[in-house]
């Protein structure tokens, strides 16, 4: 949360034009965002005179249903509530510096907090907590009885990844939900060898989709057009033991295989989950309504942990994890159709038809950046050689979308408010320092991005509810709530030992003062004078943790 009344600038030394330029190309400084309680910011202040007077502010403590939109979104699938969350307990400090400068502060930080501060680093941010409460660590599963069955399919387009970097297999297998994954004949012996039977079918298309350089988008339609069998679907309820309500609208999801693990978030904090609350809760909320195209989980590293969000975003991107409809009806309409951006622009299709886009924040994925895991795209489409992060294939995918929005504008096919034009809908990102050529968009111009959500009829939606299974031959209902428990990542049972060398013990010594430099030039040791007097008056406390820690290594060695 940064604003007008908590932003600083180091020193003071930013000039109209400095700060001008950073809020322009924001990636080409650096900003520390500093969680602290209100009771200790008289003392934060006094630290260096660079933090005297400092901006500060805490985040506005509006009403849970304001702040968490469940009962805007009538979102009673699973709790969701962020009221604890940090951005709700502490003020807030934003400092943004040069990239020279970055070293000192945290310096400063670190030497006289020691042991009562912790970084957390983001790209070009590193978000600071001051004293803080320690996040509860952990993992959300079912409670013992729960089957881990999700309602509509699973499945997981996969290219080149029967390895460590087919993430997302191997994540649900570890989760024991059932999945399928979609290959190409040329890939069917290396995944033979590689997938899990027991949790996962292996579909192997009818042809190699990747000839046709359109990256996944071929094989993205060709899961579509697999569920979209009516036949095909119905074998995926039987073979999961469900008993299909008739009036549920038909979805599926169409996963990347990538995506390292799914996390809850709950009271602003990210903990993994390994239940099939993670698809189920999804699959039960856009049944409460008649127009959702498509739903999504929320990509995790761009949501920061303390902070406070709505359980869902209403008409912007969905991309990854997406569970999208597939009546007839949206055929022609809810179809990948290009080589870059599909998600993106399958998103906007959706919405200029008046179809509903939700991103959920109540469980959301997480995976490495587009083009970093090596297998599928990773040199075709994104062109990453030598372990750069931002290939040259990022700046012909910039330059493909912004092109097909123009066309698509210009064609009448994508329509915008009135007054806004191309430049207004998409920019290049001022703020991942690692992606020159990253897209930012603004959904909020959409004509219709204003469309608003339709329930359904409330006899439909009781009906949806309990959604019927038959398992080990007798009836169970899915609850309303989904039974899930969190287990402290101390209680987790812990594998068997494996014997590893002892470290060796360290000793860490901090002194809360400013940092102070011996500089040595050839063999002469040069001492400022003015510090001379509070290196002496430091010398004892130093040479006591120094002796402590000689007994630390001699009782080791021994």
């Amino acid at each position: 949360m940064e604003n007008d009344k908590n932003r600083n600038y180091w020193l003071n030394t930013f000039t109209a034009e400095d700060i001008k330029d950073y809020k322009k190309n924001k990636k080409n400084y650096f900003r520390f965002l500093i969680r602290i309680d209100e009771n200790e910011i008289e003392e934060f202040m006094a630290i260096h005179e660079g933090f005297n007077n400092i901006g500060h502010c805490k985040k506005n403590n509006a009403s849970s249903a304001k702040r968490d939109a469940v009962e805007q979104y009538n979102f009673t699938c699973l709790p969701y509530d962020n009221s604890n969350a940090k951005d709700m307990r502490y003020s807030q400090i934003v400092m943004i510096c040069r990239n020279d400068d970055k070293d000192e502060i945290k310096d400063i930080l670190t030497n006289y907090y020691a042991e009562d501060i912790t970084f957390n680093n983001n790209g070009n941010c590193l978000t600071v907590h001051i004293k803080d409460k320690i996040n509860a660590r952990g993992e959300w599963v079912n409670v013992d009885g729960v089957s881990n069955v999700s309602y509509y399919p699973v499945s997981v387009v996969s290219y080149r990844r029967a390895n460590k970097y087919g993430r997302t297999h191997l994540f649900l297998t570890k989760c024991k939900i059932k999945h399928h994954l979609f290959i190409e004949p040329k890939d069917e012996a290396d995944y033979k060898k590689w997938y899990n039977k027991e949790y996962c079918q292996l579909h192997v298309a009818d042809e190699n989709f990747s000839e046709q350089k359109l990256g996944s988008t071929p094989m993205r339609n060709y899961i579509l057009d697999y569920w979209r069998n009516k036949k095909n679907m119905k074998n995926h309820f039987k073979e999961q033991c469900i008993n299909q309500t008739k009036k549920v609208q038909n979805y599926c999801w169409v996963l990347d295989d990538n995506i390292k693990n799914y996390i809850r978030y709950w009271q602003g904090e990210k903990n993994t989950i390994t239940s099939n609350v993670i698809f189920n809760t999804i699959e039960q909320h856009v049944q409460h309504y008649t127009n959702i195209g498509i739903a999504s989980h929320n990509f995790s590293p761009l949501v920061r942990e303390g902070d406070c969000r709505a359980v869902c975003v209403k008409n912007g991107k969905c991309y990854s994890s997406m569970l999208i409809r597939i009546e007839d009806k949206d055929k022609d309409i809810l179809r990948f159709r290009y080589r870059h951006q599909e998600d993106n622009l399958l998103s906007m299709e959706c919405i200029e038809n008046k179809l509903i886009t939700l991103s959920y924040n109540h469980i959301q994925y997480n995976k490495e950046t587009s083009g970093k895991d090596k297998g599928g795209n990773h040199e075709e489409i994104y062109k990453i050689k030598d372990k750069k992060t931002d290939g040259d294939g990022y700046r012909e995918r910039y330059e493909f979308f912004y092109d097909t929005l123009n066309k698509l504008i210009n064609d009448k096919k994508l329509t915008l408010k009135d007054g806004k034009n191309i430049d207004d809908f998409i920019t290049r990102s001022t703020t991942m320092k690692s992606k020159e050529w990253h897209a930012k968009l603004f959904y909020e111009w959409l004509e219709n991005g204003d469309t608003e959500l339709i329930p359904v009829d409330k006899s439909q939606y009781t009906e949806f509810l309990a959604f019927g299974q038959s398992w080990n031959k007798k009836t169970i209902w899915l609850p309303q709530f989904p039974v899930i428990k969190f287990i402290p990542v101390d209680e987790k049972p812990m594998a068997k030992p494996v014997a590893k060398p002892v470290a060796k013990p360290v000793v860490k010594v901090a002194v809360k003062k400013k940092i102070l430099l011996i500089k040595k030039k050839d063999d002469e040791i040069i001492i400022k004078k003015k510090d001379l007097q509070e290196i002496l008056n430091n010398m004892e406390k130093l040479q006591k943790d120094l002796t402590y820690q000689k007994e630390l290594l001699a009782n080791y060695l021994k």
